[in-house]
């Protein structure tokens, strides 16, 4: 089915953009320390740190003059020991939003976001499980190797699968490894087999499925 949510098309057998309740995802802050996660908003901070700095040693270089020079390097000194050591002078308060499954590029026109002042961003990593962005109270699977039925979701996410509701949309999931056994969620999760070729890996819904085999006579597992 293919249908037009809040301006966005969306077809049932095409996998979109997944959205879960971080409450429901029992291991994902143990994922997100496991993984080394990119934390968005220090790299933001970062940025305007960098920002910040690199005009304040502008403003020194046209003020100094022969009397002021000698403390205008100075300053410029101490201004580069804080940029060669930023971690250490960043004032960072927000630390909500975690980037899964993104690796760096200079190539401004591949990133999904991108740092001005740094002169690099960050794009999906092809060779990553899944790719999410992790926000303070929902997680956006952007692309997985594992799938979910869903509905979509409200205005706030448009053309996007609510992964916490069963419906018929395709939307990419995070791994099953991440729910706990007897969450419903997990019991959702499917995977697309390397022999598959029609309905986007989905047997629960295949008509090739007979007796509890699928096309490959291998066990469908519920």
């Amino acid at each position: 089915m293919i249908t037009n949510h809040y301006g966005h098309t969306v077809d049932s057998e095409v996998p979109t953009t997944g959205v879960f309740q971080n409450n429901l995802v029992e291991w994902l802050h143990d994922e997100i320390s496991g993984l080394d996660a990119i934390s968005l908003d220090y790299e933001r901070c970062l940025n305007s740190f960098v920002d910040e700095k690199v005009l304040e040693i502008q403003k020194i270089l046209d003020e100094m003059d022969g009397e002021t020079m000698e403390a205008s390097v100075n300053d410029i000194r101490d201004i580069c020991e804080m940029l060669a050591n930023p971690g250490d002078n960043i004032d960072c308060q927000d630390n909500l939003t975690s980037l899964i499954g993104f690796e760096r590029t200079i190539v401004k026109e591949e990133a999904w976001y991108w740092l001005d002042v740094l002169k690099y961003g960050y794009k999906l990593d092809e060779g990553a499980e899944y790719s999410a962005i992790v926000g303070e109270i929902y997680t956006q699977v952007i692309k997985s190797k594992w799938l979910i039925r869903c509905q979509l979701c409200s205005p706030c996410y448009p053309g996007q699968g609510n992964a916490d509701s069963v419906g018929e949309f395709l939307a990419y999931s995070l791994p099953p490894d991440m729910f706990e056994d007897g969450n419903e969620l997990k019991a959702r999760i499917f995977t697309k087999k390397d022999y598959c070729t029609q309905n986007d890996g989905d047997c629960s819904t295949c008509s090739l499925v007979n007796y509890g085999r699928d096309c490959m006579n291998e066990e469908v597992k519920p």
